[in-house]
């Protein structure tokens, strides 16, 4: 308090209310603290995830915390296994028919499944278009928002498969939901494939050269602002509206979170 008395007397802030402005710094460089290599030189998020794996293949990269009860049970996930995993989701995908360019609603609960399946697209160039999935037991009266918003925006989009794990698949057949999804659904159009990537057969390569999925120089230096991933948002009025955010937008954002946070490789997150 007598710190902020004293600022407001010696001018050196102004007691009023002022409009606040807030800006993104923009960092060129980001230096990664262990190899010293300035991994602003890569072109996309896939990249980078696949030069960790190089260098760091059995480091852990995520740990997945579960509560059963008074039980806290912890998975850890290497860099190797998640190139694993999210090769065979890229597989699976590939195998339903999907293809570069193609739009697909990832619509599950936050989780390792979660990202994997982002991690998958966007090695194979499938755009994801997250979207909250609804709980009918916790949350009926959502049913019907939800359900308007997952039609119109795999119509809008032209959506090419809704992703879903476990979970999603259980809300997707959960009865209400169906029951709002049939009376939302215009009888011109038709919700494309659910396809559950828990049901992805076993696959035992990595992401990379190993597997074929990866990000192609020529995907970006073609169409350097082309949409890697859709996000839906809703403006204070209620407006429905889509970001694009291209692989230079994110590594944008990611730069500036490393550094703005002072992320290290010795400091967990959580």
């Amino acid at each position: 308090g007598m710190a902020y008395e004293k600022a407001v007397r010696t001018g050196a802030i102004i007691p009023h209310p002022q409009h606040q402005h807030t800006g993104m710094e923009k960092v060129r460089v980001v230096v990664d603290e262990r190899t010293e290599y300035d991994i602003s030189r890569f072109t996309n998020i896939v990249d980078i995830l696949q030069w960790r794996t190089t260098m760091n293949p059995e480091e852990v990269c995520y740990t997945v915390s579960t509560q059963n009860g008074s039980t806290i049970s912890t998975k850890p996930y290497t860099w190797r296994k998640l190139s694993y995993k999210a090769a065979t989701v890229a597989t699976h995908l590939t195998k339903k028919g999907l293809k570069r360019g193609a739009k697909v609603l990832v619509m599950m609960p936050f989780g390792i499944d979660y990202i994997f399946c982002i991690y998958a697209c966007l090695a194979m160039g499938v755009v994801p278009v997250p979207v909250e999935p609804v709980d009918p037991q916790q949350q009926p009266q959502r049913i019907s928002e939800f359900s308007v918003q997952m039609v119109d925006v795999a119509r809008e989009l032209g959506v090419a498969a809704i992703l879903v794990n476990s979970g999603g698949d259980d809300v997707m057949k959960h009865s209400a939901v169906k029951a709002a999804i049939k009376m939302h659904i215009h009888k011109s159009y038709k919700l494309p494939e659910v396809i559950n990537i828990s049901k992805a057969p076993k696959h035992h390569k990595m992401l990379g050269k190993e597997s074929g999925f990866m990000v192609r120089p020529d995907w970006i230096s073609k169409n350097r602002h082309s949409p890697t991933v859709v996000l839906i948002q809703t403006t204070s009025d209620g407006r429905r509206c889509y970001t694009h955010l291209s692989h230079e937008a994110i590594l944008n954002q990611c730069r500036t979170q490393k550094t703005t946070c002072q992320m290290r490789f010795q400091r967990g997150i959580v």
